[in-house]
């Protein structure tokens, strides 16, 4: 019902014109899309994640709805028109797309290139060179194995009892336990110890892991630096930096920062030849602190996970990106791109006093690991 009335809200807000016009009150301000994984369901692959995923069907419906209003546009050229180095194209569009799954060369690039947009990917180096899955997605494919009708789930101070059927259950469960997880876990939620001993357990009682399908399996597997310099040698794709090991910066020390920020570049512009001045903070998490490391480092931008549009003189170390949901009509993308649900958003907050949730329901199912 909940879905009908929103289809019905866009067909409106679309016929009134409102959207459009949000699009024109904003069409100085650069919008900055953050994807993950896309991947289609009908390939035939063994299982199938949890979490929605964009497929490439949609990938292309959403370029094609966002083609005829906006002019798809680098992260150089975009963080260049910020800065005023380069003179503002009205309407300019970015599209990234963090944690590096092998799925943005095979299924996502083909996309970018029939709309000749470019793309920013975003890697995490030890991931890459460790040939190590994130471990939300091994939980994901773990549980989803498990027999019995619930798991109990203990990890360090976080517990739940998951119901392992019907499906839509176990998805609004998991859901809720990964933000507890992220909540519960610090800054190297990848290697927390409690968390890997979790997913190993369950994985030998399950007698499953993904980890032995991880070079095969479309869904979760990770660029090799093969791949990393095809895409870094294209002209239509930059690739930037994911830290090291999708450590959480804003809440490591400043030592680990430094590493994590320095080393992943090294690897980056050591494996493929190019600069690598771009980063997208892991999670979105980051600090003043780190956002003046990162400079010092010599990247010339920072992506965060805050959702907004980025105008002339925007501090470039914190640029906002918009989450594309992964099942929506492209009207509703169209809407959150001009601003207009955000701002919807803010005015009912301030109506009826709740908080502002910036990121709505269906955007924030976009997210992955990152």
């Amino acid at each position: 019902m909940k879905r009908l009335f929103d289809r019905v809200v866009l067909r409106l807000l679309q016929a009134t014109g409102m959207i459009a016009l949000w699009r024109f009150r904003h069409r100085r301000e650069i919008a900055i899309l953050m994807m993950h994984g896309v991947m289609d369901g009908d390939d035939g692959p063994a299982w199938t994640p949890l979490r929605p995923r964009l497929s490439r069907a949609r990938l292309a419906q959403y370029l094609a709805a966002l083609s005829r209003h906006y002019h798809f546009v680098s992260l150089a050229e975009a963080v260049d028109m910020i800065e005023g180095r380069r003179p503002l194209k009205e309407y300019s569009l970015v599209l990234s797309f963090d944690d590096g799954y092998r799925n943005n060369f095979t299924h996502a690039l083909p996309v970018a290139r029939r709309f000749a947009a470019p793309i920013s990917v975003f890697v995490s180096t030890g991931k890459i060179g460790a040939r190590s899955l994130f471990s939300f997605d091994r939980l994901d494919y773990v549980l989803q194995h498990s027999a019995g009708d619930h798991v109990d789930v203990r990890v360090g101070e976080v517990e739940r009892t998951l119901p392992l059927g019907p499906r839509r259950a176990l998805a609004r469960a998991f859901a809720e336990l990964r933000q507890a997880l992220k909540d519960g876990l610090g800054a190297d939620l990848e290697f927390a110890p409690p968390l890997l001993r979790f997913i190993r357990d369950r994985e030998a009682e399950s007698g499953r892991s993904l980890e032995t399908l991880k070079e095969s399996d479309d869904w979760a597997a990770l660029l090799d630096w093969e791949q990393v310099a095809a895409l870094a040698a294209d002209p239509l794709v930059e690739v930037g930096s994911h830290s090291v090991d999708h450590t959480r910066l804003g809440l490591a020390d400043d030592d680990t920062v430094r590493v994590q920020l320095d080393g992943s570049k090294r690897e980056i512009e050591q494996r493929t030849g190019r600069p690598c001045p771009f980063l997208a903070y892991p999670n979105g998490s980051y600090s003043a602190a780190v956002a003046a490391a990162a400079r010092e480092a010599g990247y010339a931008c920072g992506l965060t996970t805050d959702e907004g549009l980025n105008a002339t003189g925007a501090d470039v170390m914190a640029l906002r990106r918009i989450p594309v949901p992964p099942e929506a009509e492209p009207t509703a993308l169209l809407a959150l791109v001009a601003g207009l649900t955000s701002d919807l958003s803010a005015l009912k907050a301030r109506l009826t006093g709740t908080v502002d949730a910036r990121r709505p329901a269906s955007a924030r199912e976009a997210y992955g690991p990152s």
